[in-house]
């Protein structure tokens, strides 16, 4: 079974570049990005996993590609005609409604350990939604609690999907954001079959900015 960070590798990747205002190789990002949020669907879908829960997973997608998008100088008037979570999802209000799905899914008795991964990924890599404003107490409190419940980048393959609350992962190096997204694209990419010369030097260039 592959894991959630191996399903959504390329949407981390396509976050980086959209976010660097980087220009498109293939197809376009637009392209990309409905691509990736299909092919994720599927691979779900083919994993027997719930409705519900791959709607929370490709919503995630959609809300932190469309994010990403809104910044890109390039890429905003195409991506701003019909943004991803319309296309998918028929609304507009992912800052809002992303963080209302974190804390409905945090109230679970056992939350799917694939859901809390993707949103904790999500914030790591810096969706803001309704905050990106604001102060952020309430933003960093929901990134704390998901980092206290997913497992690390390293756990082994085969780790159960649905977790239980008395066995809170405490790992210390989880608390930094970025070093949350620089690992979880690291290991994505080595878990995948190694870092290719083109995807190595993005990395490299990225990384020192933040």
């Amino acid at each position: 079974m592959t894991s959630i960070d191996g399903l959504l590798q390329g949407t981390w990747l396509l976050v980086i570049s959209l976010r660097r205002n980087d220009q498109p190789t293939g197809e376009p990002f637009y392209q990309q990005g409905i691509i990736q949020v299909d092919a994720v669907r599927k691979a779900l879908k083919d994993q027997n996993i719930s409705v519900e829960n791959i709607d929370h997973i490709t919503y995630t997608q959609c809300a932190l590609l469309d994010e990403s998008a809104s910044g890109n100088t390039r890429q905003r008037v195409v991506w701003q005609n019909q943004p991803l979570q319309v296309r998918f999802f028929q609304t507009f209000q992912a800052g809002e409604e992303l963080y209302d799905r974190i804390r409905q899914v945090l109230q679970q008795p056992s939350p799917d350990i694939r859901v809390l991964t993707c949103f904790q990924r999500a914030l790591a890599l810096g969706f803001q939604g309704i905050y990106r404003d604001k102060p952020t107490p309430a933003r960093q409190a929901l990134l704390n609690e998901l980092n206290e419940l997913v497992p690390d980048f390293d756990f082994p393959l085969n780790t159960p999907v649905i977790i239980n609350r008395r066995f809170i992962r405490r790992g210390g190096w989880l608390r930094s954001p970025w070093l949350i997204g620089c690992g979880l694209l690291l290991i994505t990419l080595l878990l995948s079959g190694g870092l290719n010369l083109q995807l190595e030097q993005l990395l490299h260039q990225w990384l020192p900015e933040r």
